[in-house]
């Protein structure tokens, strides 16, 4: 099925690969489900019915097939929409190897083309602007591929503006310019201006992709010598469309110096007005410039006054070709022979042969005096020695060791010399002979005769040269590095080492028989007869009695066993012994077996006898829970304020489901007259009070007490009076942020929204890292010390996690399925796992972080406005959630949302918000916008006179509580860029509104009101109770916002500004209506009292 669909019609433009002409706008896509692939179809108005578009289509089609496509997903291929381009080399498998497609297409940004732009190169199948990394286009091949490169790459630096003193830094050793090279006099002249010798930074210059521009006019060097080594200009870029090199105006230039000019691929060649100018116009430009290209020298230095000047051509310059200033080496051809880029007539008779083909003089090599080629092998003469190999001669600079010189000739030395060195070419030490033998032969003078050569095995030199009657001898000889040949004993006819011992020198006497072939030589022999050997080469046969011992090839059938000593035994020596070495071990080892089983057993006797021990003596230890080691214990302390202290003024300030909030001052004891204005919150009365409710308040105390943060408000002290448990805090005249932002958002900026949302991160950072999870974070639990400076309160719902948990878990009440029991909790800043199974931790609250930067954006807009309470958990399950403010960038609202992401884990951390926002509010204006200008700041002294007001004293000898405790903080946490005192104007006559709690504390039942108190569901707007609460807890008090004139008068306040009116819809589950009280009741009610952060006494 298609969906109830939605038609999209679209201008067409006749660039457009689909243009029809007949149809200039038409249907061309309709919003279809997933039936189609495509996601998209179109009306066949044939059949009437609706058909998919193909899967290569992208934004509709108008008919069937990839060619009716709007516009296409990956490639366009003549009209048609393709996934890739065809290749431009395809496999043949029959010839088994790459061969190119005659189909093949380049890719060209979203098309297939036959051809890359002119102005373009090709890597691979690809048209590129660039050669990508370790790739370059190789200017001297009439190609436009990118290659590898063989070695460092050359360094590219992109230029796309005319030159200027700090572009011209930045071109060191760039040897090709991607852009253009554009020389103007304003450049050269302003703030960032250079000179003529500034340019030569432009030497290493051999390419420039586009173009080459100068108009200098009266500032212009006298030549482009800086631009000496140019080859290439390719003018993929032109100026006027029209020219590559334009010379134009310049009162200083003489000649124009670009020797090394061979190639302008594109473009024409404009010279003119250049009044010094000479030779420009004897260059072939047409020689450099590509076909149809043209040169336009004009107006430049007549040439008979360049003639009477002397600047003309040397003479060894080409006439045909020119040249680009004075002497051969600016010669753009030579006349006769090119040496060195110098132009000569002829080349040099040596270190030098010429060239035919290029008409270049070449270098010989290094050792050549004369040559007919670059080689060491095409040598005519030398410079020092001559190698002769064969019929080929090689010039060395000396000879080698193999060699020894003779008429500057190097000639072989003789092979027994091998590497050692010799003067001739005999085998003997000496002159004309070997320096030093590896081998040689002794006489018997003990003297060299000559030196050997050994062909196989150096052991064996003696033999392989046939020297009978000689040993070899390792000895240390001078004169021989390795071994030498001595001659046996003369009485010897052949023997291993010197003398005449036939055991010892294996000496062979001469004369004599020998010993029987089994004996052993070493031992020699008494006889020729196999009784008569000293000891026997093979086996032994023992004599009896006076028996002589016999050699023998094998054992007799007898003596069939052969022993170490090779004698024949009668049984088997070895085998024996190593059955009685097997019998000693294994005895020995069944010995250890029983040792370390009686052992064993005695040790689970001992084992069982301690374990009964053990058990009959047993005291139950409890088990030590595993504890981070970094722990420490809480070792601040809580200042407890006696009764005598305090001094209640009896204006009530607000009231909550637990407490009532006075206005009133502290005497601090010990520190004399000093009276401090404070904010003192009183349990409920004793005869309504419940130990719970005691417990709450004391638990929030605590919390309050153990948190030292600039951006928390810390705790005076605790009464703990028979009356119940007092809180004391000191006063904050300015009130909450919600309604400082509704009263003031007209002189608020972005720069001070996004300076409170980083300092509320900041305190959230640092209960984060104390493990306290505060669960009712908004911005009515806000605090404003000064205009530039909150603070964190309200610690009632506060929870410490334990080590090793991850989350508080509250129980489920009987009201609803989303309430909580013993707890009062803000639907609208709850998170959905809040919402379904009643846990909080830190992610639940960087959600309600989220909701309250929303707050502040919207300068105390409510949250899910018009929305019922109920309806709001449905909501934020299907995947809504609060709508980005209008001054609120994308990358700021991109962090909210993610403060609200479904999953736990996905939320950031309160670390990573504190830095997101010191980076927000650096730059302010990035990220939230300004409405309208804010008006003047004025002073922040005017909040002592809100003090006064709001006490009802006159009296002006008391502590500003915003110095109090001041030394105690810590240095501020705020950004460097907002680090400034500005305040915004509070005029006298805007007192505060609302308390601290938002209506959280219920009137104190043991004072007197004049007027009969409202019913009061606690902060009706923000929050649930338990019905079970709510019974015992109608008696709570409203008070009417009110303003005081400086005159006296009060007058009510219009009830729109204000967030928590009691005619708004109901934003909670269980909202109550409640009844103002009497204006005249109200006089001494003033600004809603924050409590500081205040250290412990």
């Amino acid at each position: 099925m298609f969906s109830s669909a939605r038609i999209v019609c679209r201008s067409r433009h006749p660039s457009t690969p689909f243009f029809r002409q007949n149809q200039a706008c038409g249907l061309y896509r309709w919003v279809c489900n997933d039936r189609c692939s495509s996601k998209q179809c179109f009306l066949n108005e044939t059949l009437g019915s609706y058909e998919c578009c193909h899967e290569a289509c992208a934004g509709g089609c108008t008919g069937k097939g990839a060619n009716e496509c709007v516009s296409c997903k990956a490639f366009s291929l003549d009209g048609e929409c393709v996934a890739s381009c065809p290749h431009r080399m395809v496999n043949d498998k029959k010839m088994g190897k790459l061969v190119p497609n005659p189909n093949g297409r380049f890719v060209y940004d979203r098309y297939c083309v036959k051809e890359c732009p002119k102005e373009l190169l090709i890597e691979r199948e690809t048209c590129v602007r660039h050669c990508s990394d370790g790739s370059h286009h190789d200017m001297t091949k009439n190609t436009r591929q990118c290659e590898e490169c063989k070695g460092p790459c050359p360094k590219v630096c992109q230029l796309t503006k005319p030159l200027t003193g700090s572009l011209l830094r930045n071109l060191t050793n760039c040897e090709e310019i991607d852009g253009f090279i554009e020389i103007q006099d304003s450049r050269m002249q302003g703030k960032d201006g250079f000179n003529s010798s500034d340019l030569n930074v432009l030497k290493s210059v051999r390419m420039v992709s586009e173009y080459v521009q100068m108009a200098a006019q009266t500032i212009s060097p006298g030549s482009l010598s800086f631009l000496e080594n140019l080859e290439f200009i390719e003018g993929r870029s032109l100026v006027s469309q029209k020219y590559s090199l334009v010379i134009t105006k310049n009162d200083n230039l003489r000649t124009l110096g670009l020797r090394k000019l061979k190639t302008i691929k594109a473009g024409n060649v404009i010279i003119y007005e250049n009044h010094m100018l000479c030779l420009a116009n004897t260059i072939n430009w047409t020689s450099i410039l590509q076909k149809h290209g043209e040169a336009r020298i004009l107006t430049n230095m007549n040439e008979s006054k360049c003639a009477v000047r002397k600047l003309v051509c040397d003479p060894n310059c080409n006439p045909a070709s020119g040249c680009w200033g004075l002497g051969p080496k600016m010669c753009a051809k030579c006349r006769n022979w090119d040496l060195n880029g110098i132009c000569v007539e002829k080349c040099p008779n040596t270190g030098y042969y010429e060239d035919d083909l290029t008409m270049i003089c070449r270098p010989c090599y290094s050792q050549c005096l004369t040559c007919k080629g670059p080689g060491a092998h095409e040598c005519i003469s030398c410079r020092n020695m001559a190698l002769m190999d064969n019929s080929s001669r090689t010039c060395i600079d000396s000879c080698p060791s193999t060699h020894y010189e003779e008429d500057k000739e190097c000639k072989p030395c003789h092979k027994s010399c091998y590497d050692l060195g010799c003067t001739g070419p005999r085998d003997s030490i000496g002159p004309g002979g070997c320096n030093q033998c590896k081998y040689a032969v002794i006489t018997k003078n003990q003297t060299i005769d000559h030196c050997l050569f050994a062909p196989s095995s150096q052991i064996e030199v003696c033999l392989a040269n046939n020297l009978q009657g000689h040993f070899t001898s390792a000895l240390a000889m001078e004169g021989v590095e390795e071994l030498h040949c001595d001659p046996c004993d003369e009485e010897c006819v052949t023997c291993t080492s010197s003398g005449r011992s036939v055991l010892y020198n294996g000496c062979i006497c001469r004369g004599r028989s020998s010993c029987h072939e089994l004996c052993d030589r070493s031992f020699g022999c008494t006889g020729p007869s196999e009784f008569e050997c000293k000891q026997c080469s093979i086996a032994v046969v023992t004599g009896i009695g006076n028996e002589p011992n016999m050699c023998v090839r094998e054992c007799p059938e007898h003596l069939p066993f052969l022993d170490d000593q090779k004698i024949c035994q009668e049984y088997d020596v070895k085998k024996k012994m190593k059955v009685v070495v097997g019998t000693v071990v294994m005895s020995v080892f069944l010995i250890l077996v029983a040792v370390i089983a009686v052992v064993y057993c005695r040790c689970i006797t001992i084992e069982r006898k301690l374990k009964k021990v053990e058990i009959d003596n047993y005291i139950d230890i409890p088990e030590v829970a595993p504890i981070d080691p970094t722990a420490r214990s809480n070792m601040s302390r809580v200042n407890l304020i006696t009764r005598g202290e305090l001094h209640t003024k009896g204006i009530q300030l607000g009231a909550g489901a637990f407490g009532v909030v006075y206005a009133g001052y502290w005497f601090p004891k010990g520190k004399g007259k000093i009276k401090v204005p404070v904010a003192i919150k009183l349990v409920k009365g004793a005869d309504k009070c419940t130990g719970k409710e005691e417990s709450e308040m004391l638990d929030e105390a605590m919390k309050m007490s153990m948190m030292r943060h600039e951006h928390l408000l810390r705790l005076v002290g605790v009464c703990l009076h028979e009356d119940g448990i007092q809180l004391i805090t000191l006063l904050r005249p300015l009130g909450n942020l919600l309604n400082f932002l509704k009263k003031h958002k007209t002189h608020l900026c972005g720069k001070d929204l996004l300076l409170y949302c980083y300092q509320i991160s900041a305190a959230m950072k640092y209960l984060y890292e104390h493990r306290l999870v505060h669960r009712d974070l908004a911005a009515r639990n806000v605090l404003v010390k000064r205009p530039n400076h909150v603070e964190v309160t309200d610690f009632g719902l506060a929870k410490m996690l334990d080590y090793g948990q991850d989350k508080v878990k509250v129980e489920e009440g009987k009201v609803s399925k989303f309430l909580t029991n013993y707890s009062e909790v803000a639907i609208k800043w709850l998170a959905l796992e809040s919402l379904k199974e009643q846990c909080y931790n830190h992610r639940t609250d960087v959600w309600a972080f989220g909701v309250t930067c929303w707050e502040i954006l919207t300068f105390g807009q409510s949250p899910y406005q018009g929305m019922d309470i109920c309806a709001i958990k449905n909501f934020l399950r299907e995947g809504n959630r609060l709508s980005q403010p209008n001054n609120c960038s994308s990358e700021l609202y991109q962090v909210l949302l993610q403060c609200w992401m479904a999953n736990p884990e996905s939320r950031p951390t309160f670390l990573m918000l504190n830095e997101r926002f010191l980076t927000f509010c650096r730059v302010p204006h990035l990220y939230v916008g300004d409405p309208s200008t804010p008006q003047t700041y004025v002073e922040t002294t005017s909040q002592k006179d809100l003090l006064r007001e709001l006490l009802d004293d006159n009296d002006t000898d008391f502590t500003d509580p915003l110095n109090y405790f001041e030394s105690e903080n810590c240095a501020s946490e705020n950004p460097d860029l907002i680090l400034e005192s500005e305040v915004f104007p509070m005029p006298r006559t805007a007192c505060r509104l609302q308390s601290t709690g938002s209506h959280r504390y219920q009137t104190d039942p043991m004072i007197k009101t004049p007027s009969r108190p409202s019913e009061l569901g606690t902060d009706s707007m923000n929050y649930l109770i338990p019905n079970a609460k709510i019974s015992t807890e109608q008696h709570a008090t409203l008070y009417t916002p009110v303003v005081v004139n400086e005159n006296g008068t009060t007058e009510l306040v219009s009830i729109s500004d204000y967030y928590n009116e009691a005619n708004h819809k109901a934003d909670y589950y269980n909202e109550m209506k409640s009844t103002r009280r009497p204006l005249e009741t109200m006089r001494e009610i003033r600004e809603v009292v924050e409590v500081e952060k205040v250290s412990s006494l």
